[in-house]
């Protein structure tokens, strides 16, 4: 989910990257939909003078950065999501968002160090993904009909069975995540999900557009 969060971050900042070249040539605003993987999220205006109009995106923050954790969608990467939690439910801080100084006072400094949260973040990247449960025995026609009906009804449209990747490839840290959180593309590890989660081609079976 992080991997196609931030591909499909990397489309919408291009699209808006070349609506802001456009209108800067032509002299005039220029919109341009905002279209990634077959998930439209409005549309942006560029104007002459090199800034936006983003009162027609729907589905993502002006910043176009799709972040694909927690229920409103609040957070870019495992990272961030790691970091947070290990400091409101463990008493934990990360250094790279709190500093090496002993923070929350209880004695002890520098509790999490980069190489800590990159070791939480893959452990996560790399669980295995949620197997598709069969059906139980002699009900199979009754859930074939309901996966029907799931696409007739138009719940597919926003409930996207799967979306494609580019790459399959995890590296962490995320360079969209916010100041706080490493971004630091030197300090990266990397790791082909596949094999290692069961995820099998570059379709990742999430029922969800990131919206």
């Amino acid at each position: 989910m992080e991997l196609l969060g931030r591909e499909m971050t990397e489309d919408l900042q291009d699209i808006q990257h070349e609506a802001l070249q456009e209108a800067r040539a032509l002299g005039h605003p220029v919109t341009k939909p905002l279209l990634t993987k077959g998930i439209s999220f409005g549309e942006i205006a560029a104007l002459p003078d090199g800034t936006v109009d983003p009162s027609a995106v729907v589905g993502v923050d002006p910043d176009l950065i799709v972040k694909p954790f927690q229920r409103k969608g609040a957070l870019v990467s495992l990272r961030e999501f790691a970091i947070s939690a290990a400091n409101q439910h463990l008493g934990m801080q990360g250094v790279e968002r709190f500093g090496p100084e002993d923070f929350d006072r209880d004695d002890v400094a520098g509790e999490l160090t980069v190489g800590d949260v990159t070791a939480m973040a893959l452990r996560q990247a790399t669980l295995p993904i949620p197997q598709r449960a069969r059906p139980p025995a002699g009900m199979e026609a009754q859930a074939e009909r309901g996966e029907a009906l799931f696409g007739r009804l138009g719940c597919a449209q926003c409930h996207v069975p799967a979306l494609p990747l580019r790459s399959t490839v995890f590296c962490d840290p995320n360079p969209f995540n916010p100041p706080g959180n490493l971004t630091d593309q030197a300090q990266r590890v990397c790791v082909d999900l596949q094999g290692v989660t069961g995820l099998t081609s570059n379709m990742v079976p999430l029922f969800s557009d990131l919206k």
